[in-house]
């Protein structure tokens, strides 16, 4: 269900500018220790690009809506 719910908000275009950008090596770990919590790693490549910029958030379920509350780039 999780997994879902990433793919569904990423494809919306809260991170993907629509054919300008893939997503390549999505991975989502969920844990329930007080918290929903998901942390789900990616690797954006642009159009053109042979390489991508791997990323990480942190996201949290708050009154039923899942909201991002960290990113960062992984180097």
């Amino acid at each position: 269900m999780a997994v879902r719910i990433v793919v569904a908000a990423l494809r919306a275009g809260e991170l993907v500018t629509g054919d300008t950008t893939t997503l390549d090596d999505l991975s989502v770990l969920s844990w329930h220790e007080g918290d929903e919590v998901l942390v789900v790693t990616f690797t954006e490549v642009l159009r053109g690009s042979t390489r991508g910029m791997s990323r990480r958030q942190y996201w949290s379920r708050e009154r039923g809506q899942w909201k991002i509350f960290s990113e960062g780039v992984i180097e």
